[in-house]
């Protein structure tokens, strides 16, 4: 491995001090693979490697079905792809030229080679699915992925379950004599999200006793639910809901047992914006600014289309805790 890696890198050298010395032109096409491939006696493989590598730093595109050209680095902006654009209101450096594409454009692997002809792509939360498309980019074309963790890909993450964590930890230790809930809508025992993940471990890490309740999706099965907590004198109860779907039955819970908000019972979810008075415990409804870590994308991908990425691979960007609007 460690030979086939020096040959590599020793091919784009000279294909890279070929570009630069104008043996190859601006916006000539390089030789066809078979050719690269006879003159370096290696697979096409590693041919597909070098030319990779020459489109991460920016001096050559490939375009389907025509070849591999030597940019016109004075007058060819970055052609860069946003794969499953969201609302995020995007700022991109004035020398790019942005295309949006939806994931349902890529469900065909024959689709796949259409991001061939960009510059560079930014993922924005892709689903599993697409998981196949970025392992085919891969080494191929620079590409950037937010809120996934790839093997061998740049990407800006965010830890969520963390958040969570933090935000539990805040309740429990405000309200330390409190019978704990947590109001799980899925059905499941294990923890199957990260809402549910982060506040078990701030129960663990607090050494504080919780107890699961699963709520039901209709409204009445949701209030026989409640009526099986337990009521006891000087002991408030902490509800923690995984979904703002459970709020109006808990608030009809509350007032069908004179429960005092703040003071016999505390309620909130992860999703709602109101004030501390009205549930007892600050709530935030978002942990993450994604207008930041999208930035984060966009500047990770500027540094590959540069040249300037080198260390670690991998970036993470802290959750920002923000109130306002769900």
């Amino acid at each position: 491995m460690a030979m086939q890696d020096t040959r590599y890198r020793k091919i784009t050298f000279e294909l890279e001090n070929r570009i630069r010395s104008g043996i190859y032109q601006p916006g000539s096409a390089l030789p066809p693979r078979v050719e690269l491939m006879a003159e370096f006696s290696v697979a096409r493989a590693t041919i597909d490697r070098c030319i990779g590598e020459l489109r991460r730093r920016n001096l050559v595109v490939s375009r389907h079905g025509s070849g591999t050209f030597v940019k016109d680095e004075l007058h060819h902006p970055y052609r860069v792809a946003v794969v499953n654009p969201h609302y995020i209101k995007y700022r991109f450096p004035d020398s790019w030229e942005v295309k949006p594409v939806r994931q349902s454009m890529l469900q065909r692997k024959s689709d796949w080679s259409l991001l061939l002809d960009f510059d560079g792509v930014i993922w924005v939360q892709p689903d599993q699915e697409m998981f196949p498309v970025i392992e085919f980019l891969h080494d191929q074309v620079p590409q950037v992925i937010t809120n996934r963790t790839l093997p061998g890909e740049v990407c800006v993450s965010t830890d969520h379950r963390g958040a969570y964590y933090r935000i539990t930890r805040e309740r429990l230790d405000r309200l330390p004599e409190s019978s704990v809930f947590l109001l799980q809508s899925s059905s499941v025992a294990a923890p199957s999200s990260y809402r549910e993940a982060g506040f078990i471990d701030a129960c663990r890490t607090a050494k504080r006793f919780y107890e699961i309740v699963h709520m039901p999706e209709e409204f009445e099965p949701k209030i026989a639910a409640l009526e099986k907590l337990p009521l006891k004198s000087g002991e408030p109860l902490l509800l923690v809901s995984t979904t703002i779907a459970n709020t109006g039955a808990v608030m009809c819970f509350a007032r069908q047992h004179d429960l005092k908000w703040g003071k016999d019972i505390f309620y909130s979810d992860f999703d709602n914006d109101l004030p501390e008075h009205v549930w007892g415990v600050k709530v935030t409804s978002y942990i993450q600014d994604y207008t930041v870590l999208f930035d984060g994308a966009v500047a990770e991908l500027e540094s590959l289309l540069e040249g300037k990425l080198g260390g670690e691979r991998h970036t993470l960007i802290e959750p920002r805790r923000c109130n306002g609007n769900t």
